[in-house]
This record gives C-alpha cells, structure tokens and sequence, in this order.
C-alpha cells in the first residue's frame, strides 16, 4: 500500500512542480508595460484617453489594472475642464468554461472612490447581458458628478443592475432594472443658477425598470434631510442615447427651518411661485431630448 502511495505521490509531484514553475515564469516575465501600452493605444483609437499605471496577470485567466486614469471624448462641465475618472484598480476575468459554448462571461471588480463594484459581463451570438452590485461609492470623492454638476457632493451610493439586450438590436432592445440608495447625501457646496447652495439631502431611494425601449422610473424620494422630494417618469430609448426622449415629473419640499437658515434661498423660491403647489411641494415636469432637457412649472 505504501509503495502504491509512494508511486502516485511521485506521479503528481513533478506535474505540480512544473505547473508552479510555469505560473512564477509566467509572473516574473508577463509584458505588463507592453500590453498597458497597447490597450492605452486601442483606447486612443476610439476617441477615449486611457492611462494604466501598473497592469498584471490576475487569477490566470484574467488582469489587474492599477492607478487607470481615463479620459472620455469632450463633455461639457460647469469649469469647462475635461472630465476624467480615476479608478484604483481595476481586475478582469475571462471565464475559461463558457468558452467550450462559444459563450465569453467575464468577471470584473472595480475599486473606486473608496467603494467598490463587482459585476459580470456575459455575450453569446443572440444575446448581451450584464449585472453590476455597487457598494459605498463615496461621493465625496467622486470629482466627474463634481465637475459635471459644480456642486460639491457627499453621501455613500450603492446599488444593483441588471440588463440584457439582443445583441444584433442593441440598446432599444434593453431589458433590466437599476435599484440604488444613497445614505447621507448632501450638497455641501457649490451654485445653482448663481445661488450658494449648502443641502442635508438625506436618503435618496431609486428604482427603474427597463423593457419595451423604455426606462420607467418607478420611485425617486428622498427623505431625512433638508429636502423632501419624489418623483417619477419614462425615458423613451433611442439607439442613439443622447437623442432619447425623456418625461418625467418632479416634486419637492424644503424644510421650512432651512429655507429660515438660508435667507438668499427662500428668497430665490418666490422666484419660482408658478410651480408651488397647495401642499407646498413644487412641480416640475422634465422633458426633451436626454441630452438637453427642459425643465416647466406644473404637473
């Protein structure tokens, strides 16, 4: 029995021993700086600015990017600076098994603005889906929403996706839903319309469901805060984003102790007298195109 043991042992020793000298020289020599390089040039050639500063193999069959700095095509911001999003790191991982059915599913984990989010990204020849859970993505460190917005941001976000799409049909054919709270947002800085702007936002929930080339809003309420506010609305989705057409009614509420703290705000709302309701929320109703929304008093 011990020579049959003695046997096998040898069998599955210099196999091992060769599988861990393959994964160390596989390690030690790995074109990390070269393929860095080359995904920075494949980024470039589809109009986006890319910078990875340490890249390395991850799990096998996947990577890990460390210190990516990117750059997307020219968006507009309240400082007309470019927008860019620093990720700590970045890994991915191509799922070896999927493959033998012609199917690619990829695990990705995100490490951002002290949070972090894990999704998979799966395709076959019919069909695109992902999921995504984002968990305590710190706002306060999130300098795009910053520079977008001119407001300076606080609150922790987290939250799940899901969505399909046929692959040949593209974004029309979306199906999913998006499920995210924020605890603690606030606006602790900043300008609306010329306006100084200090806000207790408090809980925010929201929930979307995706399907029929629409994306329902189902619930918008924020509670907790300075702001009382609720909404809901449809975006009627193009294959062109930014031309997809939105409707969408808003209500709110300030608290009547921070309209007191905040002389300049109380006074710029009777600016906007047209949209009070008799219950003292104020309604806005949102609609045009996604990329340039227009904004009416009423229901």
């Amino acid at each position: 029995m011990t020579a049959k043991l003695t046997t096998l042992a040898k069998r599955l020793l210099w196999p091992a021993l060769f599988s861990a000298a393959f994964a160390i020289f596989f390690y030690l020599t790995f074109p990390g700086e070269q393929l860095a390089r080359r995904l920075e040039s494949e980024a470039r050639a589809q109009g986006v600015e890319l910078s990875i500063g340490d890249l390395k193999p991850w799990r096998l069959s996947g990577l890990a990017a460390k210190q990516v700095e990117v750059k997307p095509p020219a968006i507009a911001t309240s400082s007309n600076e470019p927008v860019h999003i620093l990720l700590d790191e970045v890994d991915a991982r191509v799922n070896l098994l999927p493959l033998l059915w012609l199917h690619t599913n990829v695990d990705v984990s995100v490490f951002v603005w002290n949070g972090k989010a894990t999704g998979t990204f799966s395709t076959t020849k019919e069909l695109s889906a992902l999921s995504l859970d984002v968990t305590d993505l710190d706002l306060v460190q999130a300098a795009p929403l910053r520079q977008l917005s001119g407001l300076e941001l606080a609150g922790k976000i987290s939250g799940k996706l899901k969505l399909s799409m046929d692959a040949k049909k593209g974004i029309p054919s979306a199906t999913g839903r998006v499920d995210a709270k924020v605890a603690g947002g606030a606006i602790t800085g900043g300008a609306i319309y010329g306006f100084p702007l200090k806000l207790a936002v408090g809980n925010v929930e929201a929930a979307m469901a995706i399907g029929n080339g629409d994306a329902k809003l189902e619930k918008l309420v924020t509670k907790g805060g300075d702001l009382e506010s609720e909404g809901d609305g449809v975006l009627h989705i193009r294959p062109m984003l930014a031309l997809s057409q939105l409707d969408a009614k808003i209500r709110f509420r300030p608290a009547q102790t921070w309209l007191d703290a905040n002389p300049l705000a109380k006074a710029g709302m009777s600016m906007i007298a047209s949209a009070r309701e008799p219950d003292g929320f104020y309604s806005y109703r949102v609609a045009g195109s996604l990329s340039a929304p227009v904004p009416r008093p009423g229901k």
